[in-house]
């Protein structure tokens, strides 16, 4: 009776744990975290719910609650059984997680597209607009520097593009003036030679 006592008392906070599994699971598919900050954030996940789950004396209050006797060794090793298997189920969800969603694969891939996107940037002068990829950068605010930095961008690419049709102009320009001055030099070509015969 008491153990089904004491899983219903943890219930809630298991289902609190579901629910960040959930929320990570979500975090997972749509941000794609780096890997190493992943791994931290399950850590931190699993031992935080370990240990708000791992003090015996809410196991010998929700005893003592129902009229059984609990000594503090045996909420120990009871609380120690819930949370191995907690641990075991958590660790063994995660993983599953992360290997259907191939999280590690489309980082990998992620990494390989930033990079050359940043090289083909770099190659043709285009730098304002490139930031790193990552959960921190989204999050950390709102998302008016990112917008800035393709003003900038867009602003570069339009003088730049301003300068190259300047610059036409001018050889255009001059190669007009040569032409015109090849015509008068055959015409007087022409004129010497008519003129000669």
């Amino acid at each position: 009776m008491f153990c089904s006592y004491s899983l219903g008392f943890f219930s809630f906070q298991l289902h609190s744990a579901v629910i960040l599994f959930h929320l990570l699971e979500f975090l997972v598919l749509r941000f794609n975290f780096r890997m190493d900050r992943l791994n931290n954030a399950i850590d931190t996940l699993v031992d935080e719910t370990c240990s708000g789950l791992s003090k015996p004396k809410f196991a010998r209050a929700a005893a003592r609650d129902t009229g059984v006797k609990l000594s503090r060794e045996d909420a120990a090793d009871i609380m120690t059984e819930i949370l191995t298997a907690f641990r075991a189920k958590f660790v063994q969800g995660v993983e599953e997680l992360v290997k259907n969603s191939e999280v590690e694969q489309k980082l990998a891939d992620l990494k390989i597209l930033a990079e050359k996107c940043k090289e083909r940037n770099e190659q043709i002068g285009i730098t304002d607009g490139y930031r790193p990829l990552g959960v921190e950068h989204d999050l950390e605010g709102p998302l008016y520097p990112v917008v800035a930095g393709f003003h900038d961008t867009l602003t570069n690419i339009n003088s730049t593009l301003d300068e190259n049709i300047e610059s036409s102009r001018e050889k255009l320009k001059e190669a007009k003036e040569q032409v015109n001055t090849l015509a008068k030099m055959a015409d007087s070509l022409l004129n010497k030679n008519e003129s000669t015969s």
